[in-house]
């Protein structure tokens, strides 16, 4: 026996446990992971660079951490104050979850004051006050409810002493403290016994046996509002699970429960050991790692597939112009850290208008979103970090424009709110990897008082008239010989429908309407759309030259006013992308003029004020629809396209949202081919027919038998829809004093919200300034101030036996002669010089901004051509539009379709040697003669008719100009 010195003792012990160490390792079973290390933990939200502000959902905090200690005296006064500045909002003033901002929430707020509150790490009834203070601190981002973390923790302990002192719920004592979780590794023997008593618990009618939250009474969960409450799903990875999501987190979850669904599973372990709950864990554990790794995998491989079908390389680029002041952006690039962490993004664009919308609802739920601080509500919408202080920092992964159709697309910026309850799961025909959905579903009653039309608006704007322009690329394409008339296959961008026929929206008259006309093929719908053709590589289906240069046309001109992206940086042209497109108002020549001392008055590309509105005038609407509006020498306020006087609406003070609805803007989820699908607004919704009142008329073709469509009757008091007449049964109950509006309803069934019946009267409110205007109706007379008005048409005008026989006949072919001025495109066609091409540039955005950075060129430039004098005064004017039957058997105005005349310029090489060249001029008639028409979408109402003889003309009277077909030359 020998004697060793403390050195070396303390060196065998060392070499010893790390024996012991390897020699566990080497022994371990195959498959076993050290209790250390347990499973490899996917690096939350690594995707890729670029994508990460897009694609990556709210990482929750951890929830269980050890708070610091409570002070020896509470400020309940000031607690009150944090309260009613931070969560009244959305819990409500009283604590009881009925705020402002509640009805919009996905998962309604708890109620404080009788509980039950979800998260506690003891056996109690009620969470402790550390347990609220935990829950103050983290927040719930994917529930809608922010963290705190930036306030102080006396703040936040003054907080959590209000909310006790208010309700005997949480003043009940804390429970029994949780066993200590044993140590259990995540070995396969593990992840088998807790998958075996995920199955034996009955935890998969819930949370399904893959974990993916689609249990067989998943569908069947709600909350005390009516709310469906949707179980954890694992396979989200980190963001499926709300209070952490490692083993000894899910550990305690399973032993408290969440009530009221999830039941404590304390008494399971009189049967089951501590160890037995542990492996449980383990393979929940397990299956959020697997989850959170394929989705990583499954984003990456999306990114990959996209750029594989959107390539850049090879392209040329054109930066989209500079909007920013140099001098500005030197000045502002950083602040006080102080500054930052008081006022957070107001510490540079203090004075900047806070987003209120119109009825300041829209301000609350940003507000409460924010956690009530006005500072942070900019990052709500678009991203960014309010505390930092440089504007590097600040911006980072920041959205400049949230309302973008690439932002919201992926649930940000408006889609937050806007998504609605179905979400997104695709883009552009790409699957994503997850449901993409926000923490508010918006149930708008603007347009429309019963809210069936208010909410999931991007799904229904992704698949619109004015995203996909798949009316307006069909009718090109049937113009260039591509289709076959009244064949719709290709719009601006691949979309597809995978939510089938029945709308999103509307009402059950509505979609009852639809589904049956869809039947009847009166309506159509296209499950899937395929891109517009690229000019380049299809040399082999473009048989002839000319049809070729059409469809280059329609990719740099035409075809710019969809919605994926901004407007061109010129006057007259300045817009937004997306929703910003409509809802953020521009000037012609795009300069700001709030109060933002960031922001350059001087160059354009910026909105008028940061503002959001749903009072939209016509002259916005003019950014795209009306290309008269954007002719410089054109006043803004014009209200007469053919100079046969006023139009009548503009003339009355109205503008275009007052007659058309949300389903005509942003469609009901469909993807339909034409306008006369999409749009349900009609003018016998409001002034009927000579035989009957707008509620009299059938839904559908007024032509046609049916029972009356009748009215939307609503209590203005209690805000409930009444079903039958009589006095609201609401305000009988409450003796409250019942104020009934009877709102018309549009041609399909669904009301309009500014529109409302007086016993045989009618009233339209305008949206812009409230004025109310009494609508004329044809029943009541308006046929003899006509004739009162226009004597020299009363021969024609008496005659009822006429008028029964135009029975197809729509308003606009009598009182409407818009028609295009000069409907001839006089062009020169270069093919070395290089121009945007608006179809290919906006899948190629940004995805940092989420917005279009670059315009990417193709070979050829389309440029206006002189004119002779007296061939301009040849097609300016083209009179009085044909009268033809739609596609739905109405008969309506239509005029030819854009017809193009392109001088073509080449260089034409010849000989062997010495080579040479000469520049040939080939004229190509773009559009073949009358065969294509399309209807103008008649705006130019006046009351004064056509006489009869304008459309029963001779055969000479006829024709227009330039009908004979033109050959090349």
């Amino acid at each position: 026996m020998f004697l060793m010195s403390q050195k070396q003792t303390a060196l065998l012990t060392l070499f010893l446990a790390a024996l012991v160490l390897c020699l566990s390792l080497i022994f371990q079973p195959r498959g076993a992971k050290s209790p250390s290390s347990n499973l490899p933990i996917p690096a939350p939200y690594q995707y890729n660079g670029d994508w990460t502000a897009l694609v990556a959902l709210p990482k929750p905090s951890k929830w269980f951490f050890a708070p610091p200690s409570p002070p020896t005296q509470w400020n309940l006064q000031k607690g009150k104050k944090l309260f009613q500045k931070h969560c009244a909002s959305c819990h409500g003033i009283h604590g009881d979850g009925k705020g402002a901002a509640a009805t919009y929430l996905r998962i309604s707020p708890a109620n404080l004051v009788k509980g039950p509150l979800k998260f506690k790490s003891h056996l109690g009834k009620a969470p402790s006050r550390e347990d609220l203070f935990r829950s103050i601190t983290v927040g719930f981002p994917l529930s809608g409810m922010p963290s705190f973390g930036h306030l102080s923790p006396q703040d936040r302990w003054n907080l959590v002493a209000y909310l006790i002192s208010r309700s005997s719920y949480l003043q009940q004592p804390k429970g029994k403290d949780l066993p200590s979780p044993p140590q259990v590794p995540s070995t396969p023997e593990t992840l088998a016994r807790g998958k075996a008593l995920y199955q034996k618990l009955n935890c998969n009618t819930c949370h399904g046996i893959k974990g993916d939250g689609k249990g067989v009474i998943a569908g069947s969960l709600r909350d005390g509002q009516g709310k469906r409450i949707q179980p954890a799903n694992f396979l989200l990875g980190y963001s499926g699970v709300k209070s952490g999501h490692t083993a000894k987190d899910i550990y305690r979850v399973i032993l408290t429960g969440i009530p009221p669904f999830m039941p404590s599973h304390m008494p399971y372990l009189k049967q089951y050991t501590t160890k037995d709950i542990m492996s449980l864990a383990r393979y929940v554990e397990n299956m959020i790692f697997q989850g959170e790794e394929g989705i990583q995998k499954d984003w990456l491989a999306f990114q990959k597939e996209w750029r594989r079908r959107y390539p850049m390389e090879g392209l040329e680029k054109q930066a989209y112009p500079n909007r920013h002041d140099p001098a500005l952006s030197r000045k502002f690039r950083q602040t006080s850290r102080e500054k930052a962490k008081e006022k957070g993004c107001l510490a540079c664009h203090e004075g900047i208008h806070l987003i209120q919308g119109d009825n300041g609802k829209m301000g609350e739920a940003i507000l409460a979103m924010a956690g009530g601080e006005q500072g942070r509500t900019c990052v709500v919408c678009h991203e960014g970090n309010p505390q930092a202080y440089t504007k590097e920092n600040a911006h980072a992964n920041m959205f400049p424009d949230p309302g973008s159709m690439w932002v919201v697309s992926f649930a940000k910026g408006c889609g937050k709110c806007h998504v609605g309850h179905h979400g997104l799961s695709s883009l552009h025909g790409m699957s994503f990897p997850v449901k993409m959905q926000g923490p508010m579903v918006v149930n708008s009653r603007i347009s429309d008082p019963s809210g069936k039309t208010g909410h999931s608006h991007v799904y229904r704007t992704q698949r619109s008239m004015m995203s996909t322009e798949f009316g307006k690329a069909s009718y090109a394409l049937q113009v260039a010989g591509f289709l076959k008339p009244r064949e719709f296959i290709y719009a601006d961008f691949e979309m597809a429908d995978p939510l089938g026929e029945k709308p999103l929206v509307g009402t059950k008259a509505y979609q009852k309407w639809l589904l049956e006309a869809l039947q009847k093929k009166e309506m159509v719908r296209i499950e899937k759309t395929r891109a517009f053709p690229p000019f380049y590589g299809m040399k082999k289906e473009w048989k002839k030259k000319k049809t070729r240069y059409l469809v280059d046309y329609y990719r740099k001109a035409c075809g710019r006013c969809h919605l994926w992206h901004q407007g061109r940086y010129l006057k007259g042209e300045f817009r937004g992308g997306g929703c910003s497109a409509c809802h953020v108002l521009y000037s012609r020549e795009g300069l700001y003029e709030g109060k933002d001392p960031t922001i350059t008055k001087k160059k354009g590309g910026h909105p008028q004020f940061h503002k959001i509105t749903a009072k939209i005038p016509h002259t916005q609407c003019a950014r795209c629809h009306m290309s008269l509006y954007k002719h410089e020498n054109i006043p803004p306020d014009v209200k007469s396209l053919t100079g046969y006087g006023p139009e009548i609406h503009l003339d009355r003070g109205m503008e275009c949202i007052d007659c058309h609805t949300s389903i005509d803007l942003h469609g009901d989820g469909n993807i339909y081919p034409s306008l006369q699908y999409q749009v349900e607004t009609k003018c016998s919704d409001c002034h009927g027919t000579r035989q009957a009142f707008p509620w009299e008329l059938p839904l559908g073709d007024r032509r046609k038998k049916g029972s009356p469509r009748g009215v939307f009757r609503y209590c203005e008091t209690c805000q409930t829809h009444i079903s039958q007449k009589g006095t609201c049964p609401n305000c009988q109950v409450r003796n409250k004093q019942a104020k009934i509006i009877e709102y018309l309803l549009t041609s399909r069934g669904n009301p309009r919200g500014n529109v409302f019946r007086k016993g045989n009267r009618v009233f339209l409110r305008r949206k812009m300034d409230g004025v109310l205007r009494e609508v004329p109706l044809l029943k009541t007379g308006k046929l003899q101030s006509i004739r009162r008005n226009f004597p020299e048409l009363k021969p024609y005008h008496s005659r009822t036996d006429l008028i029964q026989k135009h029975k197809r006949l729509e308003c606009s072919a009598c009182h409407s002669r818009q028609t295009s001025k000069c409907y001839i495109c006089h062009l020169v066609r270069d093919d070395k010089k290089s121009s945007p091409d608006y179809l290919l540039s906006p899948p190629r955005f940004n995805p940092k901004k989420g917005t279009l950075t670059h315009y990417f060129l193709t070979k050829g430039s389309f440029n206006p051509k002189e004119v002779p004098r007296t061939k301009q005064e040849r097609f300016w004017g083209l009179g009085h539009p044909d009268i033809l039957p739609t596609l739905t058997g109405t008969l309506r105005p239509f005029q030819p379709v854009c017809i193009t005349y392109a001088v073509i310029e080449k260089k034409v090489f010849g000989g062997d040697k010495p080579p040479f060249e000469k520049l040939v001029q080939k004229f190509y008639r773009l559009h073949m003669g009358k065969t294509f028409l399309g209807t103008p979408n008649a705006h130019e109402f006046t009351q004064r008719p056509r006489n009869c003889i304008e459309c029963h003309k001779t055969n000479s009277q006829n024709q227009n100009p330039g009908e004979k077909e033109d050959e090349e030359e």
